[in-house]
């Protein structure tokens, strides 16, 4: 598993994102989209002795707030814990 910055490139995840549109209570702007991300990565790593494998886990957890900018939704704080594929 390889962690670039807040982005993990490889290994399995499972992510569940929950949304809710900005509200007083959370200090956002109506209209900014928030997703909180909750979940866990895993990967498997070759050990030195041959058919061994280690696991590496990760607990994932981040807020992404998107703004609309020239009228479409763009991350403007936090982290979008989904990787690309």
């Amino acid at each position: 598993m390889t962690n670039v910055g807040s982005q993990i490139t490889d290994g399995c995840f499972s992510i569940v994102g929950n949304f809710d549109f900005g509200r007083a209570s959370t200090g956002s702007d109506s209209g900014n989209l928030i997703v909180y991300f909750a979940g866990k990565a895993e990967s498997s790593v070759d050990g030195r002795d041959e058919g061994i494998k280690a696991k590496a886990s990760m607990d994932l957890n981040s807020v992404a707030i998107y703004r609309v900018v020239d009228g479409k939704y763009r991350l403007s704080d936090g982290v979008n814990t989904v990787p690309s594929f």
